[in-house]
């Protein structure tokens, strides 16, 4: 009884033993995803170190499976590419080379053959390609018409812009600009209000803007020249100038000048006339109120009444006084008249 009990004690035992150890094998077993149950005993690694499977495909073929996808889908890319540089390649280089219009060196020379040549243009009479008078048709097929401005008033405008007006806001012969300088009234035609209008005042010598003879205006002023041999009343504002003896130069603001100047005329003239016909010649010409007279005596004044002549007391000089306008407007002409009638020799 005693033997039996050893041996039943020592059946636990030997049991748990056993069961420890296949518990031990099957933990160190390889991984099921790594290997296939029913070849563990017979398969070994490839050369590529991947497990195969009995039947020959390879146990990873997953992965395989989309690096081929993604090497296929390079190769198509790249074929499409190709396939659009040859497109391109062959519609540059073939196709609008073909579609151009071939120019060869006889078809070039049988052209200029056809133009004419410049000299023979210039020989004949070309007639304008667009009449003034119609409509010009632009390069957008738009009707755009010509507006025709006469010749005349183009003529006009341009005298306006070029020349500048003379204007006499009281109508009393004296130009706004001269009456600036002789101190009388722009807008009345007879300043002091004697019954006399300031032009007519002027011409007479006397005073425009007020009593007495017109070296008593404050405006003007006298001057004589001892060594020229004369004297003058001139607008006190403006510049003078002592050239030399035998010229002297009264110059306006607006760049415009009086000249009084001395010539020898190399001979002694019995009066202005006879030195005016040996001179210009057209005695006969002359009208009478080109006859002027002054403190000199007669003198002659010029077609466009801006040159006065005179004999010197000597009979051998000429005393010339002169408007040398700056533009086409004369607007101090009254200024240079009222210095030809003061002129006196001394």
């Amino acid at each position: 009884m005693e033997l039996n009990k050893d041996i039943k004690i020592k059946k636990p035992e030997e049991n748990l033993q056993k069961r420890l150890q296949d518990d031990f094998v099957v933990k160190n077993m390889p991984s099921f995803n790594s290997l296939s149950a029913t070849s563990y005993e017979g398969e070994e690694l490839s050369s590529t170190n991947k497990y195969h499977h009995p039947s020959g495909k390879n146990i990873n073929g997953s992965g395989q499976a989309r690096s081929s996808k993604s090497v296929g889908l390079i190769i198509i890319v790249a074929g499409v590419l190709v396939i659009c540089g040859l497109f391109y390649l062959a519609y540059r280089f073939l196709i609008v080379p073909s579609m151009a219009p071939s120019v060869t060196p006889e078809t070039l020379s049988n052209q200029q053959k056809n133009q004419a040549p410049l000299a023979d243009l210039s020989d004949s009479v070309v007639e304008p390609l667009i009449n003034p008078d119609t409509e010009v048709v632009s390069s957008t097929d738009e009707v755009v018409p010509v507006e025709v401005i006469p010749e005349d008033l183009v003529l006009e405008e341009k005298d306006n812009l070029v020349l500048p007006t003379v204007v006499d806001s009281d109508s009393d012969g004296l130009s706004d600009a001269a009456e600036l300088f002789l101190g009388t009234n722009t807008q009345l035609s007879d300043t002091d209000n004697d019954g006399y209008s300031d032009l007519e005042e002027i011409m007479s010598g006397y005073n425009p803007n007020g009593a007495g003879k017109l070296e008593e205006n404050n405006n003007l002023a006298f001057f004589s020249n001892l060594a020229g041999g004369f004297a003058v009343i001139y607008p006190h504002d403006w510049e003078l100038n002592i050239v030399s003896p035998d010229s002297t130069l009264f110059a306006a603001p607006d760049d415009s000048f009086m000249q009084i100047s001395r010539e020898d005329s190399g001979q002694i003239n019995t009066d202005i006339i006879s030195w005016y016909q040996k001179k210009f010649g057209d005695i006969d010409m002359l009208s009478q109120d080109r006859f002027i007279e002054s403190n000199f005596g007669p003198g002659i004044i010029s077609a466009d009444g801006q040159i006065a002549y005179f004999l010197g007391p000597d009979n051998r000089n000429i005393y010339v006084i002169e408007y040398i306008k700056s533009g086409e407007a004369t607007p101090y002409i009254e200024i240079f008249r009222m210095m030809v009638s003061t002129l006196m020799p001394l």
